[in-house]
């Protein structure tokens, strides 16, 4: 059975003011821990945006234009992106990523791996709103990447 784990880690939003915590520029500094299990062995267990994967995952639950998930992110080098994929394979999606060391692909029926998928997407958004003490669905994808790419043009 698979499941997905997440829990908020230390980060420097820690040291910020509510304020600044709800400023789109900090949304990086925000972490969780992410852990992918398949029958208790843990296969995928990384500390990722949480925020930036929310937008991704949440873009993608929402539209779905795409038949496959990729969660990139600008915290890797590309060699690494997509962290996560998650592809379909006929009534199946496989979860595959360079951080699964293992051989095996993991892999779950479509209509439960959405089920669980939407609720991993809505218990980090009520995780990253108590944090934050703002709505985050307000923010679209384009919009924080837009933010993401002024930040690191500046660094």
């Amino acid at each position: 059975m698979l499941n997905f784990d997440f829990h908020l880690v230390e980060s420097p939003m820690d040291q910020l003011s509510v304020e600044e915590r709800a400023k789109p520029g900090n949304f990086m500094a925000l972490d969780a821990n992410l852990k992918i299990k398949y029958n208790n062995t843990i296969y995928f267990d990384e500390d990722i945006a949480i925020i930036e994967f929310w937008l991704q995952l949440n873009d993608w639950l929402n539209g779905r234009s795409n038949d496959e998930f990729q969660y990139h992110t600008m915290e890797v080098e590309d060699e690494f992106n997509p962290l996560i994929s998650i592809s379909p394979i006929g009534e199946c999606y496989k979860i595959t990523s360079p951080g699964i060391e293992s051989e095996i692909a993991l892999i779950d029926n479509k209509t439960e791996m959405v089920k669980k998928l939407i609720k991993l997407r809505d218990d980090m958004k009520q995780v990253i709103e108590l944090y934050i003490q703002k709505d985050i669905s307000i923010y679209e994808l384009k919009s924080i990447e837009k933010i993401i790419k002024k930040i690191i043009e500046v660094d």
